[in-house]
């Protein structure tokens, strides 16, 4: 039986009216560029500064614009902070829809999700780093920000798939959903932080193939490691 989730896209800067003629359309083309540098911009400056040590007047300088134009489409630094971590983590929920809806079983979605999440955190190491620095480094009153506007919807699809699952009796009764999603997504941040580190180790031969330790990790958490009653 598949099991299918409902994503929603979600827009950082927010709705915008279709345009009615051709010289608004083109306006509309240009403030999405301007916007799009000004997030590349401002993911750059943080990764390499940190929060505090980066200005909007850097992050306008870096994006070609200016200091004017950055609080046209973000009221503060905060703002533009999040808007950049939103960004980061919207590739994940489109991933996480690429993967439920290439699949047929739930196991496939699991996997397909898996692959796709860490293949996503290794193209884009600046994003993913920002993001687990914020994480790591942030404090409780960050991350309570962190969750109720970047990560705990994108965290909360992922548990809706698995309960959905659950109720489809395809996972165990007993088992915490969002324990399964922790575990799952820990497995990828683990092998993004350490794989130059596994790399030296003999006896792991997946260290240059995350696609192979995506599938072997889903597919422990999956079906466990002992054997089954005979």
């Amino acid at each position: 039986t598949a099991c299918t989730i409902i994503l929603t896209d979600r827009s950082v800067s927010g709705n915008c009216p279709m345009p009615r003629t051709s010289q608004a359309m083109t306006q509309a083309v240009t403030t999405r560029g301007g916007l799009a540098r000004i997030l590349v911009a401002a993911e750059r400056c943080f990764v390499e500064r940190g929060y505090g040590g980066t200005s909007i007047s850097e992050i306008a300088t870096a994006a070609r614009t200016s200091k004017a134009t950055v609080f046209h489409h973000f009221r503060s630094k905060e703002d533009l902070y999040i808007g950049v971590l939103r960004a980061a983590a919207d590739k994940f929920v489109m991933q996480m829809a690429a993967a439920v809806s290439a699949s047929t079983t739930f196991d496939e979605q699991i996997e397909g999700f898996m692959a796709r999440h860490l293949q996503q955190m290794l193209r884009r190491p600046r994003s993913s780093r920002l993001l687990l620095r914020e994480v790591t480094e942030g404090g409780d009153k960050r991350n309570k920000r962190l969750a109720n506007r970047v990560l705990g919807a994108n965290f909360a699809r992922l548990v809706e798939l698995l309960r959905a699952a659950q109720i489809a009796n395809l996972v165990r009764r007993d088992i915490d959903c969002a324990a399964a999603a922790c575990l799952l997504i820990g497995a990828n941040v683990f092998y993004f932080q350490s794989r130059h580190l596994l790399a030296h180790f003999p006896s792991v031969s997946f260290a240059n193939d995350p696609h192979a330790y995506a599938l072997q990790g889903t597919r422990i958490v999956l079906k466990g490691i002992l054997v089954e009653d005979a």
